[in-house]
């Protein structure tokens, strides 16, 4: 068993406590030796001149008992659980912010209600958890304690900004006044800032803001309208983009189509060529055969037929293989 585990298992069983702080009616049964050295409220409450007469009993009558038990957790562990009723924190991805007319953002509200009440319920109840622990912490002057919860607070507004979560441990906050450059108020107005584009104007946050903090809200709002027009500035240079690579991809289309039909083209005249190719060599056939046919049939007849003159012949164009004689015009038949 570690260290840690010890310390928790003594806050647990109350085991060798020598002090017992009663808080909104719950008796927590503490060791001087290991509260005392951490906070100087404790110190003095646990040490202080009515210790005798009380018995080593203390009482903290205004504050919360689950909420003074995690400072206690913190302590004797150096941690403390957030887990009072198992929350879980929700990170809503679809959440989208939109932009009115007005050039303040506005929340999308197609996220269906009961789930949108029951994120805000829970993480409204986180930052309330943490907000009480670090006022206390405040109270009790445990500064390492006041620096954790602060820092639990900014990463679970930092998971998912939502506005109507806020209202509530903002307002517990600025209840207490200013606290110094570092303190959770400043660190509030800083997340405000960061999510300006989120906080619409008729928001209770923004309410609050303007009640408490008047000039934040100002520059809350020059912040938002800035960013509304470099969200316009980014949309004009997308829709260029998309524009311009539009445009692109059309002169890409019609050049391959050009060539396609180009292609096409000379596909068609290889075609042709070849086919006239081949009427040729058809046709050259035709003639060879066609003349050979002739020097037989001069070798085979002397003399005309008809006439019995000398056999000088002559082939008429549209005569397909048939010869004439010169003299009569005979007829000669090429074909057997």
């Amino acid at each position: 068993m570690s260290l840690t585990e010890r310390q928790k298992r003594l806050l647990q069983t109350g085991d060798y406590s020598d002090f017992i702080l009663t808080v909104e009616g719950r008796e927590l049964k503490i060791h001087r030796n290991i509260v005392c050295s951490q906070s100087p409220m404790l110190h003095h409450l646990c040490n202080g001149s009515s210790e005798e007469e009380h018995g080593g009993r203390g009482t903290l009558a205004e504050e919360n008992a689950d909420i003074f038990e995690k400072v206690l957790e913190y302590l004797y562990t150096g941690e403390y659980d957030l887990s009072t009723e198992n929350l879980e924190p929700i990170v809503d991805q679809d959440n989208e912010v939109l932009v009115d007319y007005e050039g303040m953002p506005e929340v999308d509200t197609t996220e269906p209600a009961k789930n949108k009440i029951e994120t805000l319920r829970r993480q409204s109840e986180q930052l309330m958890v943490h907000t009480e622990v670090y006022l206390l912490a405040k109270y009790l002057d445990i500064s390492e304690l006041i620096q954790l919860a602060t820092n639990k607070f900014i990463a679970t507004v930092k998971e998912n900004f939502r506005a109507d979560a806020f209202v509530e441990p903002f307002s517990r906050v600025f209840e207490h006044g200013a606290d110094g450059d570092s303190g959770l108020r400043a660190q509030i107005l800083l997340l405000c800032l960061e999510n300006s584009q989120h906080i619409a104007q008729d928001t209770e946050l923004a309410k609050l803001l303007l009640h408490h903090e008047p000039i934040t809200w100002k520059m809350l709002l020059l912040q938002a309208r800035k960013h509304t027009s470099l969200v316009d500035e980014i949309m004009e240079g997308q829709r260029a983009l998309e524009k311009q690579h539009t445009q692109t991809q059309q002169k890409s289309i019609e050049m391959l189509s050009q060539k396609f039909e180009t292609q096409r083209i000379h596909e068609k005249n290889v075609q042709t060529l070849q086919n006239t190719i081949e009427t040729l060599n058809q046709k050259v056939e035709d003639i060879e055969k066609h003349w050979d046919d002739m020097c037989k049939l001069l070798q085979k007849y002397d003399e005309c037929r008809n006439c019995g003159n000398e056999f000088g012949s002559y082939i008429k164009k549209d005569e397909v293989r048939k010869m004439r004689c010169k003299h009569c015009q005979c007829r000669h038949s090429l074909d057997p």
